[in-house]
């Protein structure tokens, strides 16, 4: 087998290979939709659009609803979840608490918050 032929198989062969690992790259099914919400997605634009897609933990698509749906298919893994208009960060993790107020309360029986007065009540 000449060197030309050797080459120009293995180039199919490799060739073959990256197209086949390349495919299922391109798949759109998502894991996870939501939708009927609000995502503050936190672009360059400071959209707000109703729908996102995540694929492996990674967002891919966000718009209406219509067009998140679409891209995302029907795969039988997908879930879909109904915001029922609640808003959504996706990648905020708020991991802090307020432990200070609560233990204040707790040992001296004093509120660390200052009581509320009525405006009708403050001296004009």
């Amino acid at each position: 087998m000449s060197l030309h032929r050797k080459l120009s198989v293995s180039g199919v062969l490799l060739g073959t290979l990256l197209f086949t690992r390349i495919l299922p790259a391109q798949n759109p099914a998502a894991d996870l939709v939501l939708i009927h919400g609000h995502i503050l997605a936190v672009d360059a634009n400071d959209l707000v659009p109703q729908a996102i897609a995540v694929r492996h933990g990674v967002i891919v698509k966000v718009g209406t609803d219509a067009e998140v749906l679409e891209f995302a298919g029907n795969a039988p893994g997908t879930r879909i979840i109904d915001l029922h208009g609640h808003t959504a960060i996706p990648g905020l993790i708020d991991t802090h608490a307020h432990i200070a107020d609560g233990g204040v309360e707790e040992l001296y029986g004093a509120s660390s918050r200052m009581p509320l007065r009525s405006l009708k009540s403050s001296p004009a």
